[in-house]
């Protein structure tokens, strides 16, 4: 129970009775969802160059090979990322997000009795195994993951390739950033009697969804997820982070170790993909794109992007993929060149759009949070905030279009609907109850 007590009701969150039991204990150091959300952003990308200059990287020798200052434009692509993670916090602060996100932690959480709970676990439990029976069909009567363990490096890249066009991806995004999460959250921290027996079934669904899986880093999803909800549940001291970072990472190490068949490979694949995969093609963007912007419409999606153009075009990630590796782009083995969000900004229009892109980064932070100071506090509230959190982190590291036509902007627009919804509940709720009553003393009379 470390950061606070939970607090709990007998009745479900969503009556207008139920009243919190308990007293918090707060700690004086309050780990919130977006504190995890900015440690991660400056470990994937203020790590990356200075941990070049120490211990060069392979993954720098693209940008070597395709622009003609590497030094002078690294250093200028790490700059602006330090200033810009600066301007984020800057706004994140001024905003009044951060006193938001640390107000709605503090709130005590309407959490409904065990029975329910239980009720609910066994629903999402259902539909996980559901997705999986439908998983199974769609790869053929077979466990991908156990048939990829059997096969050497470059054999399980082509399996992987293969298996993921034939399992829907859009299905199985629905129990790792959803049902997963929601029964961690609810067996781990929600219940609180005959928790052991959901325990193992949550585990036990966790790895039947992991079957499915061959992408290194999706099996960690419902874990990071689960523990950026738990952080807007209650107040989290640092050192609760150590355990559910060490099974993240050791998640992410057995996917590389069953794909690389090396301890090695392993160490040296981690660091790549994880320090220097997200930032490194920032300096391409910038050599390429600064003075040669691209459409607004090559980010969108393909579907609108074929619809709102006659031109073939590609979202420049893909083009700096074509120049750097035209044989993986033309088998399918290579698809865009991901970094930080300031490389799709600059491409749409130099430096003026990157201070644009943060200004709009900023924005979407707060417009998120904003929608929290209305939503009740309940383990569903928690877990779409831990979800929201989670999809503006990867919009931030993956590159500005995120925060366009994306599900990240569908969860927030939702997100200040469901506001709207519940602060109009409240006003009648306020002109439904009776004002109270003056007592007379003899004074007044």
């Amino acid at each position: 129970m470390a950061g606070a007590q939970i607090m709990t009701v007998a009745a479900d969150a969503g009556r207008p009775d139920a009243e919190p039991v308990g007293i918090p204990v707060l700690p004086r150091t309050v780990v919130t969802p977006f504190t995890i959300v900015f440690v991660l952003i400056a470990l994937q990308n203020l790590v990356s160059y200075p941990l070049h200059l120490i211990s060069p990287s392979y993954l720098y020798s693209y940008v070597e090979d395709n622009v003609g200052d590497p030094a002078g434009v690294c250093t200028a692509a790490f700059l602006a990322t330090v200033a810009s993670f600066f301007l984020l916090l800057v706004q994140y602060s001024g905003f009044g997000s951060r006193k938001a996100v640390a107000a709605f932690v503090r709130e005590p959480t309407l959490t409904p009795d065990d029975e329910r709970l239980r009720k609910q676990w066994r629903r999402s439990a259902v539909l996980v195994l559901m997705c999986c029976g439908i998983a199974f069909v769609q790869a053929g009567f077979s466990l991908p993951l156990l048939q990829a363990a059997q096969l050497e490096s470059q054999d399980y890249n082509i399996y992987r390739q293969e298996t993921e066009s034939a399992v829907s991806a859009t299905l199985m995004n629905v129990p790792l950033y959803f049902l997963l999460p929601h029964l961690i959250l609810t067996s781990f921290v929600a219940m609180r009697e005959r928790v052991w027996l959901y325990r193992v079934g949550t585990v036990l669904l966790f790895g039947s969804t992991a079957l499915f899986l061959l992408a290194r880093s999706s099996i960690a999803l419902p874990v990071i997820i689960g523990l950026l909800a738990l952080a807007a549940w209650r107040p989290l001291r640092p050192r609760a982070m150590v355990l559910p970072s060490a099974l993240v990472l050791l998640l992410i190490g057995a996917m590389m170790l069953a794909s690389t068949k090396s301890m090695v490979t392993v160490h040296e694949t981690f660091i790549t993909r994880a320090i220097h995969g997200q930032w490194v093609g920032l300096p391409l963007y910038i050599d390429k794109f600064a003075d040669n912007p691209v459409p607004l419409v090559s980010l969108l999606h393909p579907a609108l992007r074929n619809k709102l153009s006659a031109e073939d075009l590609e979202t420049p990630g893909r083009q700096l993929m074509r120049e750097i590796n035209p044989v993986g782009v033309d088998n399918g083995s290579a698809g865009n060149v991901p970094t930080y969000y300031l490389g799709e900004a600059i491409a749409l229009g130099g430096w003026p759009m990157a201070a644009i892109g943060t200004l709009l980064v900023g924005t979407m932070i707060a417009l998120f949070v904003s929608a929290f100071t209305h939503i009740p506090k309940t383990p569903f509230s928690c877990l779409v905030f831990g979800v929201g959190a989670f999809k503006i982190f990867t919009s931030i590291t993956n590159g500005l279009s995120g925060f366009f036509l994306s599900g990240t902007t569908l969860l927030i627009l939702l997100c200040l609907v469901w506001a709207s919804l519940a602060r109009s509940a409240q006003r009648r709720q306020a002109q439904v109850e009776p004002a109270p009553t003056p007592t007379l003393t003899p004074t007044d009379a």
